[in-house]
C-alpha cells in the first residue's frame, strides 16, 4: 500500500496544492474519481510524516525505480528532501544491480548516484548483426553464430554483433572521469572491443561482417584464441597490429557433448576522459592496454568466430561481475 500511495503520488504531482478541488460537471466524471483523489493532498503537501515514519518513506522510495524518484521528488519540498536523501538511492543501486552488496563510500554523493541509477536503467541494447538474436531478461540479448541468415556466397564462419548506438558512461565520478562498460557472457571463441567509423566515414563491424574486432579500423579488440589485443587506428593493414594483453587464452570448447557448456564472462570497459581501454575475465581486472586510445564515438563489438559460439551481452541493465564501482572510485 505504501509503495502504490507514493507511486500514486508522483502520478499525480499537479494535485499538491491549496487550491479547491474542481466539480465534476458529470456523473461519469465523478464516478471515475478514484479513491486516492479524495486524499487530503495539502496534508501530506505540508507533513508527509503525518500519515508515514521517516523510515517507512525512506523504504518506500527505495524500492520505486529511479524515473518514478525523480518525479516523486517533485511534488512537495517535502517529498524532494526524502527523494533526495543519499542512502535512498544508495539502497536502490545496492539492491538492482549490486545483489544488495554495500556500495563504495566514494561513490555516495547523490547526483553521482541518481545519474548511475538513471544510466544504468535506460542501458539497452540495439544490435546490428546477422547473427540470431534473442532478447532476455534484464534486457539482455543472446546473440548466437548460426547458418540461418548466412549467405551462400559466404566464405567466413565468423559473425560480428555490434551496438547500433554509441557507447554511453555508465559513471561519472565526482572528480569528472566518464566510464563505459560492458560484459558479454562467451561461450565458444570469440573478440570484443570498441570500434568506431574509419576516416572515410566507413563502418566495418556489424551486419554483413565477418572480421574480428582489431582487425579493421578503427577498432581494438580482445581475443579469446591467443589472449592479445588487435587494433586497427587506420595506418595498419587488414589484420591490425597485436599487443600481447595477457598470456591467456579465453576460448571455449563448444563441441564437447560430453560436458557441461562451458562460458567465460569477459568485460570491456572505456575510460573516455583519460583514453584508456581496460578489459576483465571472469570479474577480475587485466589491467590498462598499453594504447592511447583516439578520440571518436565508439560502439561496443564483438564477433563470435564459429558457427554455435554465443555471446549473452549486458550492456548495464543486470549485475555486472566485474565491481565497475570499486574500480570508478579507485580512479577518484
Amino acid at each position: 500500500f505504501y509503495i502504490a500511495t507514493i507511486e500514486m503520488m508522483a502520478a499525480t504531482s499537479g494535485k499538491f496544492s491549496d487550491a479547491p478541488e474542481r466539480e465534476p460537471e458529470h456523473q461519469d466524471e465523478e464516478l471515475a474519481v478514484s479513491s486516492f483523489d479524495n486524499m487530503k493532498y495539502v496534508e501530506i503537501d505540508k507533513n508527509p510524516h503525518s500519515i508515514l515514519s521517516a523510515d517507512a518513506w525512506h523504504n518506500c522510495v527505495s524500492f520505486l525505480e529511479p524515473e518514478s524518484i525523480m518525479t516523486c521528488s517533485k511534488t512537495s519540498q517535502s517529498l524532494r528532501k526524502i527523494c533526495n536523501e543519499t542512502h535512498v538511492w544508495r539502497d536502490m543501486y545496492s539492491r538492482m544491480w549490486l545483489n544488495a552488496a554495500p556500495l563504495t563510500k566514494d561513490l555516495h554523493h547523490t547526483p553521482t548516484l541518481q545519474r548511475m541509477c538513471i544510466r544504468r536503467r535506460r542501458a539497452e541494447i540495439k544490435v546490428s548483426t546477422k547473427a540470431s538474436v534473442i532478447p532476455t531478461a534484464c534486457r539482455r540479448v543472446v546473440a548466437h553464430n548460426t547458418r540461418v541468415r548466412r549467405s551462400i556466397f559466404s566464405m567466413g564462419l565468423m559473425e560480428s554483433v555490434r551496438l547500433v548506438n554509441p557507447l554511453e558512461p555508465l559513471i561519472t565520478t565526482d572528480s569528472g572521469v566518464d566510464i563505459a562498460y560492458y560484459e558479454a557472457i562467451f561461450r565458444g571463441g570469440a573478440s570484443i572491443g570498441i570500434v568506431a567509423y574509419d576516416d572515410d566515414g566507413m563502418m566495418h563491424y556489424g551486419y554483413g561482417s565477418e572480421d574480428h574486432v582489431g582487425w579493421q579500423p578503427t577498432s581494438f579488440g580482445f581475443h579469446s584464441d591467443d589472449g592479445y589485443v588487435y587494433w586497427n587506428d587506420g595506418t595498419a593493414p587488414h589484420g591490425g597490429y597485436t599487443n600481447a594483453y595477457t598470456s591467456r587464452p579465453w576460448e571455449n570448447d563448444v563441441t564437447r557433448p560430453d560436458k557441461p557448456l562451458p562460458c567465460t564472462v569477459v568485460g570491456c570497459g572505456y575510460d573516455r576522459t583519460n583514453r584508456q581501454l581496460f578489459f576483465t575475465l571472469n570479474g577480475k581486472f587485466q589491467g590498462i592496454v598499453p594504447l592511447q586510445i583516439p578520440q571518436h564515438h565508439y560502439h561496443a563489438a564483438l564477433t563470435l568466430n564459429s558457427i554455435g559460439d554465443s555471446a549473452d551481452m549486458n550492456m548495464g541493465s543486470d549485475v555486472f561481475q566485474f565491481d565497475i564501482e570499486g574500480y570508478a572510485a579507485s580512479l577518484m
